[in-house]
């Protein structure tokens, strides 16, 4: 079972057994409760706040990793996540998938 959470909820994916892993998609869309007209930095800290909570849930569901999706853009978000996660006291590390499925655009964490 893989748990994705979303910045409107939380959408649970089946498998076969429980992976331990947790994916949190940090894209604003419809279902944000940032305003349309709300600047860049004040989007960045919906998000922001959006992956600590997730985090915290992930953690908290005994997960094992957490795939953080960012996208690619101007990799500001991704950047943002960085700042946000380095030395987390519950990180063992962090890396960009590059793989077929996300091309840069998300990042695993490992929990210690």
């Amino acid at each position: 079972m893989i748990r994705h959470f979303m910045l409107g909820g939380v959408e649970v994916k089946d498998r076969h057994a429980f992976s331990g892993i947790a994916e949190v998609d940090l894209h604003l869309d419809e279902t944000t409760t940032a305003s349309p007209q709300a600047d860049d930095t004040e989007k960045l800290l919906v998000q922001l706040d959006h992956l600590n909570r997730q985090l915290d849930q992930a953690l908290a569901a005994g997960c094992s990793r957490l795939i953080v999706i960012h996208g690619k853009g101007k990799n500001r978000l991704r950047e943002a996540v960085y700042r946000t996660l380095e030395g987390h006291p519950h990180i063992k590390n962090m890396r960009l998938l590059t793989d077929r499925k996300y091309h840069g655009g998300a990042t695993e964490i490992t929990f210690k």
